[in-house]
């Protein structure tokens, strides 16, 4: 009897790794990872957490793509996950921290004039 071995190998990056609400535009990147050759290939799934048992957000769903580029809104400081998965369904989840500060605070004034540009 053969067992499927899940993905290994790999991590997942956030560049930056902080940043402002709804203004800093992170790249999350799940590099490194592989798997049997009769398992490839490998899919990437995207969420995000506020915390460790707060409910996972999907950021994106499977895909062939091992990155992904989102904006985060206020007050979601937390973890990104990646999910890696091989055509078999074998998986491995792995996690690093962002940290997101609220969005700065625009006059009336600040507001016309980026309306205006």
């Amino acid at each position: 009897v053969q067992l499927n071995r899940a993905p290994w190998g790999g991590g997942l990056s956030a560049s930056p790794d902080s940043g402002i609400a709804l203004v800093t535009a992170f790249v999350l990147r799940a590099l490194g990872w592989t798997d049997d050759v009769d398992d490839l290939p490998l899919r990437y799934g995207f969420e995000f957490a506020r915390d460790l048992v707060t409910r996972v957000v999907t950021l994106a769903d499977l895909q062939f793509l091992p990155a992904l580029g989102v904006t985060l809104a206020e007050g979601e400081s937390g973890f990104a996950f990646v999910r890696v998965l091989d055509a078999y369904g074998a998986e491995t989840l792995v996690r690093t921290p962002l940290v997101v500060g609220p969005p700065p605070v625009l006059s009336c004034d600040d507001m016309v004039q980026l309306l205006e540009e």
